[in-house]
């Protein structure tokens, strides 16, 4: 039975979510009680539960990383997958997989094959709100982490998209990764290749050389906001 936690808070760099909440028998759960090895009050003995963990940061306007973890003294590792949603598109519903992949449906795979994931995809978009959940194949979740993607073209976390920004994604197509990196700096196509390469440098000219920086006509597309996926 998942057991739902509050929303996570959002920091600005990087956020969190952890939730306890794996069945158990009733006669361990009383005991619990009766002992007050309980830490959260879920009448599940602590010593019999996992708690799914989930870090999580966008690496600039196109790609998010994360880390999904546990913490647990019962036996046992549990096959997982991370649920991608985002309250600014409304249709999208993803699950990403432990090579970073978005697939539309989950593929559990063993935390032990788990590390640190990132994602690029066109799914991904500048200035927008992702939330990301750790589910397992049996039913227990982690809170629900969000994440904000960086303004587009900013390369440097600033919140604004100016020549610094430009003077940086040179920088990562000199192959100069002291100050930022490929996945920051990989701001074109729509669906990012991995490849920082002059259309990225071109791309990253557009807010320096446009009147209005806002003009989404001076960018790159993305997925209009509730459109179809």
């Amino acid at each position: 039975m998942r057991q739902n936690g509050p929303s996570g808070t959002r920091p600005e760099i990087r956020n969190t979510g952890t939730l306890r909440g794996l069945r158990t028998d009733p006669g361990v759960a009383m005991l619990a009680r009766q002992t007050g090895e309980d830490a959260n009050g879920n009448e599940i003995g602590d010593a019999c539960e996992q708690t799914l963990e989930l870090s999580a940061q966008a690496l600039g306007c196109r790609a998010l990383s994360l880390t999904p973890g546990l913490s647990a003294t019962a036996a046992g590792t549990p096959e997982i997958a991370v649920k991608l949603t985002s309250p600014d598109f409304p249709c999208l519903l993803k699950y990403v997989d432990n090579e970073g992949q978005l697939l539309d449906s989950p593929s559990f795979t063993s935390l032990d094959l788990w590390s640190t994931v990132n994602v690029a995809d066109a799914l991904i978009v500048p200035d927008a709100t992702y939330e990301l959940t750790v589910e397992s194949s049996s039913g227990l979740a982690s809170n629900m982490v969000p994440v904000q993607t960086w303004v587009w073209g900013d390369a440097n976390n600033n919140g604004i998209a100016n020549v610094a920004d430009m003077q940086l994604i040179v920088q990562a197509f000199q192959m100069n990764f002291t100050n930022v990196s490929i996945w920051t700096a990989d701001i074109a196509p729509c669906d990012p290749n991995g490849i920082v390469n002059f259309e990225d440098v071109q791309q990253a000219c557009r807010p320096c050389t446009t009147s209005n920086m806002h003009d989404d006509s001076q960018k790159i597309a993305s997925p209009p906001k509730g459109g179809d996926y």
